[in-house]
């Protein structure tokens, strides 16, 4: 662990505000040092656990200051999606939280200059072949059975893997790393012990262009379309 992290560590170990604050900005002047940053996204039924981990790579895709308070993460962003059922489409769901791909798998978050996001599909039998620093979801379920933890660590092939969850989600939550190693959340004082999944988070509303509602007000799915039309 370099300094930049040993500091941070020791940062967040006070919990409060201003420090916290100092502690993220450090985390996105460690990040921008990565030239790519992988992403888990589950296939489970609905749209919550694709909603949470795709708010995750916005926090770490928008800019430090205000209102956004992200990480302001430019580089490139590799989406691994799971496909449990045949009825449950996740790609299709990316693509409806992802507006700004145009329905593509890959392309930039806001033009030019802003994070590359790559979408692939998740295979735990065939990790990537380059090892990265960070791995991040915002919503990930134990499979093939409630009793089997994936080692996301491992399967996405990076050094540490922030595994994180919806809203009092019962399912686990901590820092998996690729020597086997785990921090529980639900142990960790500081970030609360148990109460730790009672955390709620804040997104801040993102500013669509009428191209980008077009799709949605446009869209072939009447139900998508009508829901849209009374957003606007």
């Amino acid at each position: 662990m370099g300094n930049k992290q040993k500091r941070t560590t020791a940062i967040t170990q006070n919990f409060n505000g201003p420090l916290l604050d100092e502690a993220r900005l450090e985390f996105a002047d460690i990040l921008k040092d990565q030239a790519v940053i992988r992403i888990y996204v589950d296939g489970t039924p609905g749209m919550g656990h694709q909603a949470s981990s795709i708010h995750v790579l916005r926090a770490l895709a928008t800019t430090p200051e205000p209102p956004d308070f992200g990480y302001g993460y430019v580089r490139t962003i590799e989406v691994y999606y799971q496909i449990r059922n045949p009825g449950e489409d996740t790609l299709e769901k990316l693509h409806l939280l992802l507006p700004e791909l145009d329905g593509q798998n890959e392309g930039h978050l806001n033009g030019q200059g802003s994070a590359l996001v790559r979408l692939i599909r998740y295979d735990d039998t065939q990790p990537p072949n380059d090892r990265l620093a960070f791995g991040f979801t915002g919503g990930a379920d134990n499979y093939p059975t409630e009793h089997d933890v994936p080692d996301f660590a491992r399967n996405l092939n990076v050094t540490y893997f922030l595994r994180l969850q919806p809203y009092k989600w019962s399912n686990l939550q901590g820092i998996q790393r690729q020597d086997g190693e785990y921090i529980d959340f639900n142990n960790v004082e500081t970030l609360g012990s148990e109460t730790f999944v009672n955390r709620a988070y804040y997104q801040p509303p993102i500013n669509l262009s009428d191209e980008i509602w077009d799709q949605y007000t446009n869209s072939a799915n009447a139900t998508l379309r009508n829901r849209a039309r009374i957003l606007q």
